[in-house]
């Protein structure tokens, strides 16, 4: 079976001025989406997929535009994006997933997005009813 690979772009601003590696928002995002792959990695790969996590740090705001950038982390897979909401005053974020707002980004968030990722790189098709 040949394996398809899901691309998934994992975009976060570059900390590294103010001497951090990255921002806190982004070590959570990042330990689940790590957990996420870990639950699908098993069942993808018996279905012929691959996920390839890509990270990008954005240096600039000519880069920001560029990439259409607008809160860190991003996670993009496909064409779907799912994106932290920024509280205005504040370094807090929320993950807007089902109808509701979380504080963290939820595994199942994550899960969702990859999901898309497959269903956008499928050939599958339903059987068309008569």
């Amino acid at each position: 079976m040949t394996t398809q690979a899901i691309d998934l772009l994992f975009l976060e601003v570059d900390m590294s001025s103010s001497g951090k590696q990255s921002c806190s928002a982004c070590d959570i995002a990042e330990t689940h989406l790590n957990t996420a792959l870990e639950l699908a990695r098993p069942l993808l790969a018996e279905a012929g997929y691959e996920v390839r996590v890509n990270r990008v740090k954005v240096t600039s705001e000519e880069q920001a535009r560029q990439l259409n950038f607008l809160g860190s982390p991003t996670l993009r897979v496909a064409g779907s994006e799912v994106a932290p909401h920024h509280v205005s005053d504040s370094e807090d974020r929320l993950w807007s997933w089902g109808g509701k707002e979380f504080s963290e980004p939820p595994v199942g968030l994550f899960l969702d997005l990859i999901l898309r990722g497959v269903r956008k790189n499928s050939s599958w098709a339903p059987a068309q009813k008569p």
